[in-house]
């Protein structure tokens, strides 16, 4: 089972998510109440933020151009 743990490199805290962002705290809250923003793991009243699901709502937000959104599988 301790296998299954993600490690710190696996994963952010809400504050390191919204440094690496540039986003506010605010901002990061209201995606989660509202469904939006990445997936998040929530233990103890925090919430964590694995990277794979990090990196898949980046590619969701992928845009090129004139607001062209780029869809990547």
């Amino acid at each position: 089972m301790a296998q299954d743990m993600l490690s710190t490199e696996e994963r952010m805290t809400e504050q390191q998510l919204i440094e690496y962002w540039g986003i506010s705290i605010h901002t990061l809250r209201k995606w989660r109440t509202t469904g939006r923003g990445p997936m998040y793991i929530k233990i103890g009243g925090k919430a964590i933020y694995p990277m794979p699901a990090i990196h898949e709502y980046e590619r969701s937000r992928l845009f090129r151009g004139s607001g062209k959104r780029v869809f990547i599988k």
